[in-house]
């Protein structure tokens, strides 16, 4: 299975797997699985019925509710969505269909430091959209894309991460997974890009902030090789002047 994200829940450190379709070929579920920070075995969420299948991004809030993505790069289908889960029971927040509009991919996920807001990104369409969680936890969906695709220039958006400013970064790479030249793009909460990190011979994916005062910024990036589907993985670390979301 492909292990791919993970959040901080509480005490316990909730990852997301999904299938491996040259080993798998469709036989496992994907999983939500729940880990103790000494590595014992914390229970696993069951996504089985939710229609949720490949578990991609994955984030909590401080009451324990977690939302996660669910893209379908593995299993394939026409249903993709963004899903919450209080306690054990796995909603839909929002489900779209690759159908008629094929870019319809949920992939990177973050909240807003107040936790009232919650992003989605979606990379083949150059694309974040909003949602708005009230006290209840009730989520609305915003209308309009608050950032404006031109902004993203040929870079698809991927791993997003909030500082305590309300500011999003977020990391992007070109469309061609074989080619590098990416970027972490920081954008203010109204939308404006603030400015970026150019990575010219990576592939920025995963972004997290961290460190005793949270002002650590890791990156976790690809190198393409020169032979397709053969990548090297690096973490690189950042200082910042303004403390993230965890």
């Amino acid at each position: 299975m492909y292990v791919i994200g993970n959040a901080i829940r509480g005490n316990v450190i909730v990852t997301t797997a999904t299938n491996d379709p040259a080993v798998d070929a469709g036989t496992n579920a994907g999983r939500l699985i729940q880990t103790l920070p000494d590595g014992g075995d914390a229970g696993e969420i069951a996504i089985s019925g939710s229609g949720a299948k490949d578990p991609n991004d994955v984030v909590a809030n401080k009451d324990g509710t977690v939302f996660f993505t669910d893209p379908l790069y593995q299993s394939g289908g026409t249903t993709t969505g963004v899903y919450k889960v209080v306690g054990t029971a796995v909603s839909v927040v929002k489900g779209y269909s690759t159908a008629n509009t094929p870019e319809e991919h949920p992939d990177g996920i973050a909240l807003s430091p107040d936790e009232k807001t919650l992003y989605v990104g979606f990379g083949a369409a150059q694309r974040v959209d909003r949602f708005t969680i009230d006290a209840t936890g009730n989520t609305t969906q915003v209308n309009g894309n608050f950032i404006a695709m031109s902004d993203f220039g040929d870079l698809l958006p991927e791993g997003m991460a909030t500082d305590v400013g309300g500011n999003l970064w977020i990391t992007a790479n070109p469309e061609d997974p074989n080619t590098n030249g990416g970027a972490v793009l920081v954008f203010a909460p109204d939308g404006k890009k603030y400015g970026e990190i150019r990575f010219p011979n990576h592939r920025p994916t995963g972004i997290a902030f961290g460190g005793s005062d949270n002002k650590t910024l890791y990156v976790v990036a690809n190198q393409a090789q020169l032979t397709p589907g053969e990548f090297n993985g690096y973490v690189f670390i950042y200082s910042s002047r303004c403390a993230g979301v965890r």
